[in-house]
């Protein structure tokens, strides 16, 4: 009956994480975003730990024998992608840090201190990994006695104290993220997410190590079913809301938006995400850069080829992206090009036509019709609202 109940675990949670996996490509392929680029690596590398440990418990209860060979080499490639995992996902918070304005100040130090621990530890694991039987798992042909692999006490010890500051400053950087979030279904599923992250990392180290806890077949039961309850939560977060990721960096690389008059390039509106209060939308700055920007997208019509566009231009660190209409050019300055910001300044451009035809087609150059919330309320929810 024990048997059943593992292997029951072990199915579930070899399945949800394979579909996470192959979800995370589907939408890489479809959305070539750096952040699912690195989601795929870090889940990746953490999940193939955890899909050798399904593995090695599926080969014991049906053949009674785990190669040793094999299951060495294996453990130790496990504990490698552990770390790239990890490095992956520190990578991910620091990049939503930057974008939603709160950049870590050392963030190179950081990554290369990670870069060098993963380095340093996999080579010491490699030569000074241990092997701990854990008795009450039976086959079911009733050959063999179960084990884990475990690393050294001395390197365990020495991963918790350098992990432990990482660990911190990515709790602390994920609270300030989430405070920068002010849709709530949002900020809930990315809270979620966070604490299934953290509570699988937690499992992952006392699966390396069984030192302060003692191992048992307890221990080791409860341990299995945090696994499955993780990538069985994770997977209903991801299929309830499969645009997740993408709402959420389409939430901080969007910087600020203008709306800038066709005929002429005169600015009519323009918001700054990272000023909040404006006193005065169209400074004398914004209004400059309605020109700048008309001047630009004229030049690029002339210089290109008949038939062909150019919707992206690449300034410093940032992307420029604008779009034409009948009567305005909607423009973007985006930390990051992401497919559903192009799709969702159109939607918000078409929306400002509509309302706004008349005073349009009838230019006059007053701008008073559009000193109203009504633009920045479409803003807000085309780009700081999950849909």
């Amino acid at each position: 009956m024990l048997e059943i109940l593992i292997l029951t675990l072990v199915s579930i949670t070899t399945v949800s994480f394979t579909i996470i996996v192959v979800r995370f490509l589907f939408r890489f392929f479809k959305y070539e975003m750096q952040i699912n680029r690195l989601l795929i690596v870090a889940i990746g590398g953490i999940e193939f730990g955890i899909l050798v440990d399904c593995f090695r418990i599926s080969s014991f209860l049906f053949f009674g024998i785990i190669e040793p060979a094999t299951d060495n080499f294996f453990f130790v490639i496990k504990f490698f992608l552990f770390w790239v995992g990890l490095a992956a996902m520190v990578r991910v918070v620091m990049i939503l840090s930057r974008q939603s304005g709160h950049e870590v100040k050392y963030e190179s130090i950081l990554r290369y201190s990670i870069l060098a621990g993963l380095g340093t530890f996999s080579l010491l694991n490699l030569f000074t990994h241990e092997t701990t039987p854990l008795s009450g798992i039976n086959s079911f042909s009733g050959a063999g006695s179960f084990y884990l692999y475990q690393i050294n006490q001395g390197l365990f010890i020495a991963i918790l104290i350098f992990s432990f500051p990482v660990l911190v400053l990515l709790a602390v950087q994920l609270n300030k993220i989430l405070k920068e979030v002010r849709d709530k279904p949002l900020a809930k599923q990315t809270l979620l997410l966070g604490l299934l992250f953290v509570l699988l990392v937690g499992e992952r180290y006392f699966n390396l190590g069984h030192y302060f806890i003692p191992l048992s077949l307890t221990t080791f039961l409860i341990e299995l079913s945090i696994v499955t309850f993780v990538s069985v939560s994770a997977l209903l977060v991801f299929f309830t809301n499969p645009d997740f990721l993408e709402a959420l960096s389409t939430y901080f690389c969007v910087r600020s938006i203008y709306m800038i008059m066709k005929k002429g390039g005169q600015l009519l509106f323009g918001y700054d995400f990272q000023k909040e209060i404006q006193k005065n939308v169209l400074s004398p700055d914004q209004l400059l850069l309605g020109g700048f920007v008309y001047a630009v997208s004229r030049g690029l019509e002339m210089s290109i080829q008949p038939g062909a566009t150019i919707d992206t231009i690449q300034v410093g660190d940032m992307n420029l992206i604008f779009k034409h209409s009948k009567y305005v050019i909607g423009l973007a300055f985006i930390s990051e090009d992401i497919p559903l910001v192009h799709f969702n300044l159109l939607l918000l451009m078409q929306r400002f036509e509509r309302t706004y035809e008349k005073e349009l087609e009838m230019w006059t150059g007053d701008l008073s019709a559009f000193e109203t919330d009504m633009p920045k309320q479409w803003i807000y929810e085309l780009f700081r609202s999950e849909k």
